[in-house]
């Protein structure tokens, strides 16, 4: 019975990772099915114990726990009570995970590469449906014949397929072929594939070659979505993982024709990136005053989301202690901003686009501080353990935290908390260390 219920375990988280890249809400599920088998399964209550405070799990454990109660007392001063409770949902990951990886199941334990890897498979997954269907959607029957027209406004006949998908015109770039998700999350479970890629490429051997070639390819292919998705964290992020692999290949353990190569395909790719991706699009200017300035005074030209940050402070400054309430972020910004014009009719989608703004924002500063403490201990972590993927995780989510909210919306949730706490529990420093002994 007891097989039964660890194999069950393994086969429910094993689908969790699988579908995450295209579909959270049944990740989700799946998760919530694995947290029924453990509680359901003897080996739970056999081996229960709430972890050392001074271990690494132990750590996250206490440090989650805490930060999900700020979001309950967060509740406490919103005016918008509904919302409030339906940001407290969306963190729930963060009370339940860590309750959930508390049981280290041995064959999830010993097949954990496998876990990885699944990631991997559905995220290539999610890269072939996204091109099959802007595919299919480019596809148009011209009097007798089928002709492709990528264009995402036909009447454009003017622009090159290039400029396309430096507007970000074209079937094959940004939201139109992220398809389920925002580009920058699409972009995030790319960037976390190839970072998984490129440490089985240096840690491990393989017995059959075409396993390797197979990966190489894996990242060619990711890192090329990735440019086409257009979004610019999401190339800031695998060009970090770049450089980190170039790095190690090259300064510090002497690999220098695969350093090489990388350094072509990284030259390449940003080269590509500087000049057809929105990177080289001018910022998308207002006119337009901020809240600190009198109605008279003159107006300026400024990004778009610098007066998001702009006005997120300055409403910071005036709810410095206990925060707007977790509840109210938007509708806060949005008063603010009405004098910007910026969103005006949208102010459902309206955030900081920063997760630490945000935090901030409906918290307050001893909520600000508890999430600080919450990402930075496993960040500081996974760098004195020598943990490639989880300082890889991190390191991507946070590039990623520093342009939008990504722990306000579902997704983010569920990708960031579900891959960390796998990371955080059967990925230990002993095995996750860099070992570059392995031949290549």
């Amino acid at each position: 019975m007891i097989h039964i219920l660890n194999k069950s375990g393994y086969f429910l988280l094993f689908g969790a990772i699988v579908v995450l890249p295209f579909s959270f809400s049944i990740s989700a599920l799946f998760a919530f099915f694995l947290l029924i088998v453990n509680l359901i399964n003897p080996c739970f209550y056999k081996n229960f114990k709430l972890p050392d405070y001074q271990s690494s799990y132990g750590i996250v454990f206490y440090l989650s726990i805490l930060y999900f109660m700020s979001h309950i007392l967060g509740t406490l001063h919103s005016e918008h009570t509904y919302n409030a409770w339906f940001k407290v949902q969306i963190k729930l990951s963060f009370l339940l995970f860590p309750l959930i990886f508390l049981y280290k199941n041995p064959i999830v334990e010993k097949n954990i590469k496998k876990i990885l890897l699944a990631f991997v498979f559905g995220s290539f997954l999610n890269t072939i449906y996204i091109l099959v269907a802007a595919l299919q959607r480019s596809l148009y029957l011209w009097g007798d014949e089928l002709v492709v027209i990528s264009w995402v406004y036909p009447a454009d006949f003017s622009k090159t397929r290039l400029e396309l998908l430096r507007l970000g015109e074209s079937e094959f770039t940004y939201s139109s072929l992220s398809h389920f998700f925002h580009p920058a999350y699409v972009a995030m479970y790319l960037t976390l594939s190839v970072a998984i890629l490129f440490y089985f490429l240096k840690t491990h051997s393989f017995k059959q070659n075409y396993l390797r070639i197979i990966f190489k390819a894996f990242i060619v292919v990711f890192s090329l979505i990735i440019i086409l998705l257009n979004s610019r964290a999401g190339i800031l992020t695998l060009s970090f993982i770049v450089i980190l692999s170039l790095y190690l290949q090259i300064i510090k353990y002497k690999r220098y024709f695969s350093g090489i190569l990388y350094s072509l395909l990284f030259s390449t790719l940003i080269y590509f990136a500087l000049f057809h991706t929105r990177f080289s699009k001018p910022m998308n200017l207002k006119e337009t005053n901020t809240p600190a300035i009198d109605a008279g005074e003159e107006v300026q030209q400024k990004n778009e989301r610098l007066l998001i940050w702009e006005t997120a402070i300055y409403t910071i400054k005036e709810n410095f202690w206990t925060g707007v309430g977790i509840g109210d972020v938007k509708e806060e910004l949005y008063e603010k901003n009405e004098v910007k014009q910026i969103r005006k009719d949208d102010v459902h989608m309206f955030d900081s686009h920063n997760q630490f703004l945000q935090t901030f924002l409906g918290l307050g500063i001893f909520g600000f501080l508890l999430f600080v403490l919450f990402y930075g201990a496993p960040f500081f972590i996974s760098i004195f353990q020598q943990r490639f993927l989880l300082f890889s995780h991190l390191s991507i989510v946070g590039i990623n935290m520093l342009f939008e909210s990504i722990l306000e919306r579902s997704y983010g949730v569920i990708f960031f908390s579900l891959i960390f706490y796998i990371l955080m529990a059967y990925s230990p420093s002993y095995s996750d260390k860099l070992d570059y002994d392995a031949k290549e």
